[in-house]
């Protein structure tokens, strides 16, 4: 993820569903952001092959 997307939002994969507080195993917190669905997923799945934590 890069400084700029850090910068207007905020994005991480929860590898344990307990802690996320739902069935979902993404926890997602979009603070202020433009991005598009299209653009966070993209992040998410970069990320998921970045961590090898799924």
């Amino acid at each position: 993820m890069t400084v700029q997307s850090m910068s207007i939002g905020y994005l991480r994969f929860n590898p344990n569903p307990v802690d996320a507080g739902s069935s979902t195993l993404f926890s997602a917190n979009i603070v202020q952001t433009d991005m598009t669905w299209a653009q966070v997923a993209e992040l998410t799945w970069a990320e998921m092959l970045a961590t090898k934590t799924w």
